[in-house]
């Protein structure tokens, strides 16, 4: 395991033992940070302007500028991460997957080892799984070293 791969796993997981919320909008790049509502949405009903967390194009923000130093400007949705970044067939640690399931709406963080990083929803926690065998797409944003 490169130092690399090591430092995202570390700061993944310290998001999970945290217990770090989903919060819409919430996060950026360096760090969790208050949410906010959606009018009267699922981020409204749930809360998530009282949360502090992160969503699933923030997360990949956060833990891309932390590990890569990559920059990604704004508040980035999984819409906005799907445009951009190159095109890779094969993920490695690092790279942003999005599972077929989302239709593109959803986000997360290629750990390796068969495993994900993510922040699915309003009401969750950041959590880590099973990455999905069947993607729409696998975007590189920095360079592995």
């Amino acid at each position: 395991m490169t130092h690399d791969e090591r430092r995202l796993w570390e700061l993944a997981q310290d998001l999970v033992d945290r217990e770090i919320d989903y919060a819409w909008r919430g996060g950026g790049p360096e760090g969790p940070s208050r949410g906010t509502g959606d009018c009267g949405g699922p981020a409204s009903k749930l809360g998530d302007g009282t949360k502090i967390g992160f969503d699933a194009g923030t997360l990949a923000q956060y833990l891309l500028h932390q590990v890569f130093g990559v920059q990604i400007l704004g508040t980035p949705t999984p819409e906005d991460l799907l445009k951009v970044g190159v095109e890779v067939t094969t993920p490695v640690p690092g790279d942003l997957i999005f599972p077929a399931i989302s239709n593109g709406h959803h986000v997360a963080v290629h750990l390796g080892h068969g495993k994900m990083v993510q922040a699915t929803q309003s009401g969750t926690k950041i959590n880590i799984v099973d990455a999905p065998s069947t993607l729409i797409s696998t975007r590189r944003y920095a360079v592995q070293k």
